[in-house]
């Protein structure tokens, strides 16, 4: 009998521990996912910015007057940013939190066995 229980113990513990391993790794995904959002946002916006200068210099340079206002080329890199922002906050559930450290998630787990233990 009491063999029994440990290895039903042991079996227990082993399928929280793969259950807190896979949410690490979900949440793990979702950092460097966002991560990789952000830096193609700030890449395009940096871009944008040295394509909206040269546009600028050289329509000054020929014309006298730019064909186009180099502030337009500044507005649009900030609102895609602004959109690659939006949608990395709705994919993560619409939440903007720190993410849950490892001892949280295991504190939150055992709050649910107990929950479900009575």
């Amino acid at each position: 009998d009491r063999l029994s229980e440990k290895l039903y113990r042991s079996r227990r513990d082993a399928v929280a521990a793969r259950r807190d391993a896979d949410r690490l790794q979900a949440h793990l995904n979702d950092s460097q996912a966002s991560r990789a959002v952000l830096a193609a946002g700030v890449a395009a916006l940096t871009e944008e910015l040295g394509s909206a200068r040269r546009r600028a210099q050289a329509a000054v340079i020929t014309s006298g007057r730019p064909f186009v206002d180099p502030w337009v080329g500044l507005v649009l890199a900030l609102a895609l940013l602004g959109l690659a922002v939006t949608l990395a906050i709705r994919r993560r559930g619409g939440r903007i939190a720190i993410p849950d450290t490892p001892e949280e998630l295991v504190r939150r787990d055992e709050m649910e066995r107990r929950s479900l233990n009575r």
